[in-house]
């Protein structure tokens, strides 16, 4: 007989346990598996440049768009800004990412400069991002400020 407040408070306890998880995953909140399949979606793909602070990126003829990948292996960043090769790290946790030591090579090129350097203050800037089917949203304090396309 006096077990059973015991065995009581046991089972409500792992019973609201349970209930928490089915209420987060309802809510599509922040599950691990939700949030591990976000980080999933973004690395190792190559994420081409479309827009900058809402305006859409055009580079002359015969230029690459500028792109960004994220390594699998290593939390490594690659890229091209338009002239010069991007390389740097990266740090993801849930849906906030840190760019670090962003470099590139040191050529100049008149017709894409603006471009690289925007792009470049962009990743910079970078605290959160989203995914939405195959676009990237690039964001700083909760404000857009990029987005990218999945090739």
């Amino acid at each position: 007989m006096k077990y059973i407040p015991y065995a009581l408070a046991i089972f409500v306890l792992l019973s609201a346990h349970k209930c928490n998880e089915k209420t987060v995953e309802a809510t599509g909140g922040g599950t691990p598996v939700g949030t591990a399949q976000k980080v999933a979606s973004i690395l190792g793909a190559k994420w081409t440049l479309s827009t900058v602070k809402g305006g859409k990126i055009s580079m002359p003829e015969g230029t690459e768009m500028p792109w960004v990948m994220l390594t699998e292996d290593g939390k490594k960043l690659e890229g091209f800004g338009g002239c010069n090769s991007l390389f740097g790290e990266y740090g993801i946790e849930g849906d906030r990412i840190k760019i670090i030591d962003l470099g590139s090579t040191k050529k100049y090129c008149e017709a894409t400069q603006a471009t690289e350097s925007a792009f470049m203050a962009v990743l910079r800037a970078t605290n959160q991002f989203s995914v939405e089917g195959d676009v990237m949203k690039l964001m700083a304090e909760g404000n857009e400020i990029a987005t990218l396309s999945k090739k």
